[in-house]
């Protein structure tokens, strides 16, 4: 379906007179396809006759992510930010390119950002969190964590990275409680690191 619509718009481009949406449409087509570089030129051309447009240039902000290109992927969420303020998963998008950037405090208050427009958004507290313990502040890892816990009290993973940071903490018999429920609930990451760091009877 994706490529016969890919073929008719791609006809219609060839044409003397053509629609420049088409060259955004084409480009949404190709990011459903996973061909990023290709949805990057398609929204690029639409972008030369319609460089206010910061819908796209958020939908070109994706593409450039998923294909690695986090500086390029930082300044299209960034036209659009300047924008639209109050789009807390777009907060949350740069936040997680900057990341990748190790950009991990401005990262950070991205997520912030993200939290303080939709304080129900839990991947933000999520995300928060991991972030936090690259920059070994275990502290705030694990009150995000926690945090993540209202949202989703069965999620085993949670319990998993908030293990992790306690023992990181030096809190080895929280760490312990956490790494035992998330086995409990249904996890598998926790039964090394219960065995070989926790006193657990055989």
């Amino acid at each position: 379906m994706i490529d016969y619509a890919l073929q008719s718009y791609n006809k219609a481009l060839a044409l003397p007179l053509y629609n420049e949406d088409a060259y955004y449409y084409v480009g949404k087509l190709y990011f459903d396809k996973g061909q990023y570089e290709n949805s990057i030129e398609n929204y690029s051309r639409y972008l030369r006759s319609n460089s206010n447009n910061n819908h796209v240039k958020y939908q070109r902000g994706l593409s450039y992510f998923m294909n690695r290109n986090y500086e390029q992927a930082i300044a299209d969420f960034d036209s659009y930010l300047s924008q639209y303020s109050n789009v807390y998963y777009a907060y949350n998008n740069r936040g997680l390119a900057k990341f990748n950037l190790e950009k991990y405090n401005d990262a950070i208050e991205d997520y912030s950002k993200s939290i303080s427009v939709n304080p129900n958004h839990f991947e933000a507290y999520y995300k928060r969190a991991f972030t936090k313990d690259h920059i070994e502040d275990y502290k705030g890892a694990i009150e995000d964590y926690t945090l993540v816990m209202k949202f989703k009290p069965n999620d085993h993973d949670v319990y998993y990275q908030r293990g992790a940071s306690y023992f990181r903490m030096g809190d080895k018999e929280s760490a312990c409680k956490d790494w035992s429920k998330s086995i409990e609930l249904g996890g598998t990451s926790g039964k090394d690191v219960v065995k070989y760091n926790c006193d657990v009877e055989e």
